[in-house]
């Protein structure tokens, strides 16, 4: 398929350089290095020569070859995009799509109604009923407090709370839990 269209060619080449795993190997023969596609140091290998090195030496070794790694990977990236981005057909399609910000902005349109009418006049009517919110007209007297009752409400009925009654053991079950416990008594002592 790779060989008919081009398309689908750079697509894997762009795919495999994404994923594939960068051996680095710069000039030097002191460190070997794979890194992942996001950078990750996944295998370092040392020569006999980085073994003898001093740590600062040998760090400032992994970190240039590491820097190294990451910098081929990324141009493998970059050549893989633009080799992708160089096709016709994808440029035909970028070109076609419009950067919404700098669209101007659509007409809203009215949806059209029902004709209106002109509002009917307020029919009188012969007697409406009172509101239950207005007030009558004639002050009321006030109430004297005996009237209210301040009391607290009953306490609930015992037939919607069934409370269990507890009852003094029987004397066969008392020298049964003696027995149980191992309990003796004031006459045994």
């Amino acid at each position: 398929m790779e060989d008919i269209d081009p398309l689908s060619k750079n697509v894997n080449h762009l795919q495999n350089s994404l994923v594939a795993l960068s051996a680095a190997r710069p000039d030097s023969d002191l460190v070997r290095l794979e890194v992942g596609q996001d950078g990750t140091i996944l295998d370092v290998q040392l020569s006999a020569a980085a073994r003898a090195l001093t740590p600062d030496a040998l760090v400032t070794e992994l970190v240039r070859v590491h820097t190294v790694a990451i910098a081929e990977s990324h141009k493998a990236i970059s050549a893989a995009i633009a080799a992708l981005e160089a096709d016709p057909r994808l440029a035909a399609l970028t070109e076609r799509r419009a950067d919404a910000l700098n669209q101007p902005l659509p007409e809203v349109r009215s949806v059209p109604t029902a004709p209106q009418r002109a509002p009917a006049p307020p029919r009188p009517a012969a007697s409406q009923p009172p509101s239950p919110y207005s007030r009558p007209a004639t002050a009321r007297p006030s109430a004297p407090a005996a009237d209210f009752d301040s009391a607290p409400p009953p306490p609930p009925r015992a037939a919607e709370q069934p409370r269990p009654q507890s009852r003094q053991p029987t004397p066969e079950e008392e020298e049964e839990m003696d027995r149980y416990y191992g309990r003796k008594t004031w006459l045994e002592y």
